[in-house]
């Protein structure tokens, strides 16, 4: 695990119990079967498809648990929905500046406030939870690859901090592909999950439904370990009345909804 990138699924098997079923229900089979035949590269394993309150008192020190310990990629979206939503992607890294620890940070192309000692704002731990539904897909890596790959992220993302940002040449969901074609370049591991060839449309070029997150999972050569929902209480409780006790003890969501549509940014 340390020098290879884990199967499919193994990468599930890996990520199963820091989000254990008890604390993050799971969508039943027909959601999930219902969602698949968008992305392709899910008949190697469909991912756990979980989804959680934001306001679970499990759901941060889950998040910091897996953050710190695996060599974890992440693509998330923020305040998902029809014509919403700000593509994030996160990677395992060591600290860049004092007091940082080595965990998971999801970074966004969007400049934001600098902060003291010349930390910026628009990056975040993975177990900051913003106050916004979210989707998170994660992908299993390995610690070389991890580490490489971040360093490329924060310099390209410190580039893009300070420059004349135009919103119609390049935005959030363009960095976010262009940065899983970098993750992709990097060593011809098999299990290598991104690939060169996802689309990096912009705005200015008018694809929205290829790109950011949509674009990821759509493209991946390996399907991720795990999708996870993070729902306002109320969304959370239309959906999660209607289910029953899984096998392994853990609530099974049986309500489907369109909020477990995967959309384009």
């Amino acid at each position: 695990m340390h020098h290879a990138i884990p199967d499919p699924d193994s990468a599930r098997q890996t990520l199963k119990p820091f989000f254990p079923a008890q604390h993050f229900p799971r969508l039943g089979a027909h959601i999930k079967q219902r969602l698949a035949p968008q992305f392709h590269n899910w008949n190697q394993g469909q991912p756990e498809i979980m989804a959680v309150r934001r306001d679970s008192a499990h759901l941060r020190p889950c998040l910091n648990h897996a953050g710190r310990h695996l060599p974890l990629a992440v693509v998330g979206q923020i305040a998902y929905g029809p014509g919403a939503g700000h593509s994030y992607f996160g990677i395992h890294r060591h600290g860049k500046f004092p007091g940082e620890e080595s965990h998971t940070y999801l970074y966004h192309a969007t400049p934001g406030r600098v902060l003291k000692n010349g930390q910026a704002a628009d990056y975040f731990r993975l177990d900051h939870v913003r106050g916004k539904p979210s989707l998170y897909a994660f992908w299993l890596l390995s610690w070389p690859i991890s580490h490489q790959a971040a360093d490329e992220i924060h310099r390209r993302w410190q580039e893009q901090r300070y420059r004349v940002r135009n919103e119609y040449d390049f935005d959030c969901a363009s960095f976010v592909t262009d940065i899983a074609k970098h993750v992709a370049s990097l060593g011809p591991d098999p299990n290598m999950p991104f690939t060169l060839g996802t689309p990096s449309n912009t705005i200015k070029r008018g694809h929205p439904e290829d790109r950011g997150m949509r674009a990821i999972l759509h493209h991946a050569h390996r399907p991720p370990a795990a999708l996870l929902f993070i729902l306002d209480p109320g969304t959370y409780e239309s959906v999660a009345w209607n289910g029953h006790i899984g096998d392994d003890g853990g609530w099974v969501i049986d309500a489907d909804s369109p909020v477990f549509n995967v959309t384009s940014q």
